[in-house]
């Protein structure tokens, strides 16, 4: 059997016959001859859906965003107890009942506005705080104070 050459390999894949590069008698062949151009497939339609934009001006979104900002200042929240002695029912009435700490009105005589101090966890009223109703954090006019105490640093001595 003879060793198959590169240019038996050419002819055998070629549709058209291939001659020796020393041959002139024959145009070469084109490309588009060797290999054949492959027919277009059908196109598939897209399966994702389509995604909608929000409409941050929307009646609804507005409303939302507005009641989740006046739950922030509104009543004071209500703690959970775990035991159902009487000495904890006692406490509880005073949690749910707040005192304001500058007029010491009670939370249910009251109906209106609280907001509670971040520092000492105490309630007072919107309108005795003077807090806007937009504020989020608030700190009391007396943890204020207490931060802003000088410390003494010198130890006097007799």
């Amino acid at each position: 059997m003879a060793p198959v050459t590169t240019l038996d390999r050419w002819e055998a894949l070629s549709p058209v016959p291939v001659q020796p590069e020393g041959s002139t008698s024959q145009c070469s062949p084109k490309f588009r001859d060797l290999i054949p151009i492959p027919a277009k497939g059908t196109r598939k339609p897209s399966t994702r859906k389509v995604a909608h934009s929000i409409i941050f001006t929307d009646s609804h979104h507005k409303n939302s965003v507005e009641n989740a900002k006046k739950n922030v200042l509104s009543l004071p929240e209500k703690r959970a107890i775990k035991s159902s002695n009487s000495s904890s029912a006692k406490k509880s009435r005073d949690v749910e009942d707040a005192e304001c700490i500058f007029c010491e009105d009670l939370f249910s005589t009251t109906g209106a506005d609280w907001v509670q101090c971040q520092a000492c966890k105490k309630w007072t009223h919107v309108k005795c705080s003077g807090v806007c109703k937009r504020q989020m954090r608030y700190i009391c006019d007396f943890c204020l104070d207490q931060q802003n105490r000088p410390i003494k640093t010198e130890i006097e001595y007799q």
